[in-house]
């Protein structure tokens, strides 16, 4: 599977996702598998995973509203890039993500320019997901402690 056939699924399966609710997402690290949950949705990105680097051993996080809304335009930028499906754009993985960059020439010499980036997770901070999960609503809470105890299975 090409790295366009990827994001193209992810925005697909994205779309599936309710952007008025937050998002929690959860790393699997045995599995390798990137998980975005809502209530009576999962969603397995086991096709990203391999682009998908988790060394901040993070387990679980929140892509709130303000994250996907950002997440999704990245995405919508991304597909609309010339320069993306002619091949001129390098993915770079990162703890929480991927970047994306093209590299400038410049008489003698070539630079690389960050054009995007791709957000899985905007809140990390084991506390501030707990206050997300608490205040939201009683079954994001739930949720939360569902997917906290499968993690440590």
């Amino acid at each position: 599977m090409t790295i366009l056939e990827r994001i193209i699924r992810l925005n697909n399966e994205l779309n599936q996702l309710d952007e008025n609710k937050p998002i929690l997402v959860s790393y699997d690290s045995k599995n390798h598998d990137l998980r975005f949950h809502q209530l009576n949705r999962t969603i397995i990105l086991s096709y990203i995973s391999p682009l998908y680097l988790n060394s901040k051993n993070i387990k679980i996080g929140v892509l709130n509203q303000f994250g996907f809304n950002q997440l999704k335009s990245s995405i919508m930028d991304l597909l609309a890039s010339s320069d993306f499906h002619e091949g001129e754009l390098i993915p770079h993985i990162e703890e929480l993500g991927i970047s994306f960059y093209k590299f400038i020439r410049t008489g003698n010499h070539a630079r690389p320019e960050k054009v995007i980036t791709l957000k899985f997770m905007n809140i990390t901070s084991k506390f501030w997901v707990w206050i997300n999960c608490k205040y939201h609503s009683n079954e994001l809470l739930i949720l939360y402690k569902i997917i906290k105890d499968e993690s440590r299975s």
